[in-house]
């Protein structure tokens, strides 16, 4: 494990911000989702592949980053995380057909995964303070999703999804500017000591962790994916009134920093 490392409030800051605009992302789904069947004139079962062609973009390349962030370095992961995650979302917005649409959605997923990974990697990367500087990401995650379905609700509303997603794109290469301008311009330097030998060993010992995470992570993913539709269907109320139901149905993950038990790999 890597010496104690205190890390200042911009490293900080350019560390955390691309987990909130994953959440950003992730949160708001409920929200678009009504915009993606009025503009590509969907039914509620091709909705549904909106959603899995994320998730499946998402899975896919959380796979191969469980071999390879070692070896790419969680400081290049975030280079292309971030840009990657921008331009789909800016293609998304683009986009008159569904001929594309697909390849777009599998890229905001590949972005949403690259992004999150590099960020909760950088993090751990941190020594004896990880558990600190992991607890204050995932409250903030936590935080930051109960807000962005009233944000997107609101720009949602005021304008259309598009908007909503281009004003994304632009926060996201903002957002690595940022970071490239604090952690440097040579983004592989920055790592873990992490190795794959202890892959195997660690999945077994957690083996029934990973599993409730799975079943908890795809049963948030339908509700923070489907409660607004739910809420406007089911009980005829308004636009401001249904973005409340995403935000009521996310976790508030709000443990106490530096008391993790998570084992050392």
């Amino acid at each position: 494990m890597p010496a104690d490392i205190r890390l200042t409030l911009p490293q900080v800051s350019v560390r955390l911000l691309p987990f909130l605009i994953v959440a950003w992302t992730r949160a708001s789904l409920a929200i678009v989702i009504p915009g993606f069947i009025a503009t590509f004139d969907l039914s509620i079962a091709e909705a549904g592949w909106v959603v899995m062609g994320i998730e499946i973009g998402s899975f896919a390349t959380m796979i191969g980053l469980a071999f390879a962030m070692d070896r790419l370095g969680a400081g290049r992961v975030m280079a292309w995380g971030l840009p990657t995650l921008g331009l789909a979302l800016l293609a998304t917005s683009l986009a008159t057909t569904t001929s594309l649409l697909p390849v777009f959605l599998l890229t905001i997923g590949a972005g949403i995964a690259l992004s999150a990974s590099a960020s909760n990697t950088l993090m751990a990367s941190t020594g004896k303070r990880r558990t600190v500087y992991l607890g204050w990401l995932h409250m903030s995650f936590s935080g930051f999703s109960l807000v962005v379905p009233l944000v997107a609700g609101y720009i949602v509303a005021a304008y259309d999804w598009q908007t909503f997603y281009r004003i994304l794109a632009v926060i996201a290469i903002l957002i690595l500017l940022g970071y490239r301008a604090v952690e440097g311009t040579n983004p592989c330097q920055v790592t873990t000591d992490a190795r794959m030998q202890g892959a195997g060993e660690a999945l077994r010992r957690n083996l029934a962790i990973y599993l409730g995470v799975f079943f908890l992570v795809g049963v948030q993913g339908i509700l923070m994916s489907w409660s607004y539709m739910y809420a406007v269907d089911r009980y005829g109320v308004g636009h401001a009134a249904a973005s409340v139901a995403p935000a009521s149905m996310l976790r508030t993950n709000l443990s106490c920093p530096g008391t993790s038990t998570i084992p050392n790999m």
